[in-house]
């Protein structure tokens, strides 16, 4: 068994057991005590969900690249790298699949801005605001 493979097997549960503390369900946003908050909370965790298999496609291809076509020792240093042409189909899924991906983030929040701004025709407490110069004065019933 190589040194490197020993070293990866000593660190995976560490690894592990560090990537397990950051795992809840509030993914970094404290929840909302109204319900105003926990539209957004909810709105915030569909983003941070969508975001993951994002970075994780980001993420991967940068390393793919990085190792698949990095320079050898053999190569010539001033030697350009192989040159090719556009996939058409390839440019459209990875122009499409973002532009799908923004249009449902766009749904879920205009949804949401919807009902957090929604206005009761008869709310429970009527605050009176006035503004003038530097200033504003708000008056509460009562």
């Amino acid at each position: 068994m190589t040194r490197a493979l020993r070293a990866g097997r000593r660190a995976t549960p560490a690894g592990l057991a560090l990537l397990g503390t950051a795992c809840s369900a509030s993914f970094g946003m404290p929840r909302g005590a109204t319900e105003q908050g926990a539209d957004i909370f909810r709105l915030w965790q569909i983003f941070f969900i969508a975001a993951i298999p994002v970075a994780g496609v980001v993420y991967g291809l940068i390393f793919w690249s990085v190792i698949r076509y990095r320079r050898r020792r053999s190569e010539d240093p001033a030697a350009l790298g192989s040159q090719f042409r556009g996939n058409h189909r390839l440019e459209l899924v990875y122009m499409g699949i973002p532009v799908l991906i923004v249009i449902g983030l766009f749904a879920a929040s205009a949804t949401v801005e919807v009902r957090v701004d929604r206005v009761s025709p008869h709310p429970d407490v009527v605050v009176n605001v006035e503004a003038y110069r530097w200033g504003w004065r708000f008056t509460y019933p009562g």
